[in-house]
């Protein structure tokens, strides 16, 4: 449904702002309108942004329309051209498996060795959950990647003594 107001007070201007505005314009007998198209499909998922066109437009007394400068058109009234949209913003967030066994041996570095473990980037939206580029963590969580592998020892005993 399309208004066409004469605006006459700031709450004409309020009611009619939601579809068309018209106010008196530069031509003799005319009056100026807001025209608005249809917004456009968010343009992401997350963050995105809706589109739609418009534009003033004049009308004659005989009901006869033609394309206005935008300077025609009260701009305190006009109608907005974009929206945000995308709220499904995906959560980032790291996998850790625990740690496994220390692979040192009383052998080899004095009992001194590694547990190592993975560490993924994953990514959830909605209920869902992917492993993803470790960047997409560092970048989103700021800070890097958790460490795959911390330092461990064994105790190693020594036998004092004389062999037979």
């Amino acid at each position: 449904m399309v208004m066409t107001c004469i605006l006459e007070t700031l709450l004409v201007f309020v009611a009619c702002q939601l579809t068309t505005v018209a106010v008196q314009g530069e031509e003799e007998g005319a009056s100026y309108i807001w025209k608005t198209g249809e917004f456009s499909a968010c343009s992401q998922t997350c963050d995105g942004q809706r589109e739609r066109r418009v534009v003033c437009q004049g009308r004659k007394s005989d009901g006869s329309t033609f394309d206005a400068n935008l300077e025609d058109c009260n701009p305190q009234v006009k109608p907005v051209s974009t929206k945000s949209c995308g709220s499904e913003c995906p959560e980032y967030g790291w996998l850790k498996e625990k740690y496994g066994k220390c692979d040192a041996t009383c052998s080899t570095n004095d009992g001194k060795g590694n547990r190592t473990r993975r560490v993924w980037c994953s990514k959830k939206v909605g209920t869902h959950r992917k492993v993803t580029k470790d960047e997409h963590c560092i970048i989103a969580l700021r800070h890097p990647k958790p460490p795959s592998r911390k330092s461990c020892h064994v105790k190693c005993s020594v036998i004092v003594g004389t062999c037979r």
